[in-house]
């Protein structure tokens, strides 16, 4: 029985949703120039969306921001399936930037992780599905934590 109770806290308190393998949908993306911003989504399996925004700050002046929103059915199975037909999101473009961009695509779909990276791409996203889930993400939340 306490262990049902911590199970319920648990949830409640949102600390496994923050953990990736809670998620159903995790998207990270950072440009590698270590001064820049970078995002973490998190769509769990209860619906919750969950983004992160870091950015680089001097010690003791955190710029961490978190939003956290939930979605009905309808609407987490929509970016799933977006998200499962973004099979361009390792286009890397052909235009050169002076910082690339890290980014990668986590799918638990019936407990198989499915994973697709774009390593140091100088132009992300350059495809077009690909920038289809990240439009239906930032749709979600606002300016401030637009994903690119």
């Amino acid at each position: 029985m306490k262990y049902i109770v911590l199970i319920i806290f648990l949830l409640s308190t949102n600390v496994l949703a923050k953990n990736p393998e809670n998620c159903q949908l995790t998207l990270m993306v950072a440009d590698l120039n270590p001064a820049s911003q970078k995002f973490q989504v998190c769509l769990d399996f209860s619906g919750k969306l969950t983004i992160t925004k870091e950015q680089f700050s001097p010690p003791g002046d955190d710029r961490n921001k978190e939003k956290i929103i939930s979605l009905n059915l309808e609407e987490a199975s929509k970016l799933m399936m977006l998200a499962k037909e973004a099979v361009d999101f390792s286009e890397k473009g052909e235009e050169l930037v002076s910082h690339p961009t890290y980014a990668s695509l986590e799918l638990n779909i019936d407990k198989e992780l499915v994973k697709r990276v774009c390593n140091a791409c100088p132009h992300w996203p350059s495809g077009e599905r690909t920038r289809e889930l990240l439009n239906a993400i930032n749709s979600y939340f606002p300016p401030e934590f637009t994903v690119y």
